[in-house]
């Protein structure tokens, strides 16, 4: 194969992000990348990690003979001595090879005082292995994975619960009481969530339900459009454990940009508000894969002090019904907690981390 390698240009992404799509179906195979990710890094994690301007020129794009993109090497911007590989189709050894020579150049860091590389191998991917090993990585006891469920038939009604029902795409009163950031347009109705016919895992298999979640008194479901960036942000960060009063240190820029990436819509960027608290204190954004008719959870989280009430449930039975209104068949999440099989997700695919100490 005639491969050649060149740097990032700007209209790159949406071409990388149009391979993960076309080469989706061999995921378990190639261990890309799925859209969510492409998009989440280069909006929020580029911005958190001040990374944003410098990250294109870390970035490797291989071409073939008919200037095609074939293979990507990149970084998820966070200077952590990680690369990761996305493939269009499975390559020659020559071409991994020096696909693992730019990353090994361009991409490993120091961390902790000791120089690593570390690259993330599918599961019962020899070739790449093979060339690991040779080049003097080592496997590590743990990986990534990725859990996926199927979204059946679903009722389209609304559970009434504490509140007005209201159908999808219908115009909400504003809520009194909603502080600068939180917009008008909150939906005073709580979507049924996931009915009968989800099958427990990516497999047509024995029927699972999400039961349906109606939110207790005092929250309120939001869509994208409702939520400031800032407020994006703080939920975030209270959700992951970085939230410092000291400082901005919620990087609201990221948010902003997540809202202008390509494949970003509102509507699936689902939030719960508490009235008593005047935050966000859940939210899961999906990103919609048109292309395979399948939705992508990135991010999930809950705030630590609202944590076990349900309100992560809820919030992705949410999310996870409108991307099926949205025309998703199925769902994935990059996790394999128990939280999320219990769900009715399960491991669909899975990469291994090798570490290379220079």
């Amino acid at each position: 194969m005639n491969a050649k390698l060149r740097p990032y240009c700007s209209g790159d992404f949406l071409a990388v992000r149009n391979l993960l799509a076309e080469c989706f179906d061999q995921t378990a195979v190639l261990g890309n990348w799925m859209i969510d990710r492409w998009n989440f890094c280069r909006a929020v994690s580029h911005s958190m990690h001040n990374t944003y301007e410098a990250w294109p020129d870390t970035v490797g794009v291989w071409e073939d003979s008919c200037g095609k993109i074939i293979g990507v090497v990149n970084s998820e911007g966070e200077q952590r001595g990680e690369a990761f590989f996305q493939l269009r189709n499975p390559l020659p050894v020559p071409v991994l090879e020096e696909m693992f020579a730019y990353a090994e150049e361009r991409l490993s860091a120091s961390v902790d005082g000791a120089v690593r590389l570390r690259l993330r191998i599918p599961q019962g991917d020899k070739v790449r292995e093979a060339i690991a090993s040779s080049r003097g990585y080592r496997k590590l006891d743990w990986k990534e994975s990725v859990s996926g469920i199927c979204l059946g038939q679903l009722e389209t009604g609304l559970q009434t619960g504490t509140q007005t029902g209201m159908k999808l795409g219908s115009q909400a009163s504003t809520q009194p009481g909603i502080p600068t950031g939180i917009q008008s347009g909150i939906q005073s109705g709580i979507q049924s969530g996931i009915q009968s016919g989800i099958q427990s895992g990516i497999q047509p298999g024995v029927p699972t339900r999400i039961q349906p979640c109606c939110l207790p008194g005092g929250f309120v479901f939001l869509s994208g459009t409702d939520v400031s960036p800032r407020a994006k942000a703080c939920a975030h960060a209270k959700a992951f454990g970085y939230y410092r009063e000291d400082r901005d240190a919620t990087v609201p820029l990221a948010f902003e940009r997540m809202a202008q990436a390509p494949d970003y819509r509102a509507e699936l960027d689902v939030s719960i508000f508490s009235e008593a608290a005047g935050e966000v204190v859940a939210f899961c954004t999906v990103w919609l894969d048109e292309y395979n008719r399948h939705g992508i959870l990135e991010p999930v989280g809950t705030h630590a002090a609202y944590q076990r009430r349900g309100l992560g449930r809820a919030v992705i039975s949410e999310a996870l019904t409108r991307a099926a209104h949205a025309g998703a068949t199925k769902a994935y999440v990059g996790s394999h907690m128990g939280f999320y099989r219990a769900l009715g997700f399960q491991p669909v695919f899975s990469s291994y981390v090798w570490e290379k100490s220079f």
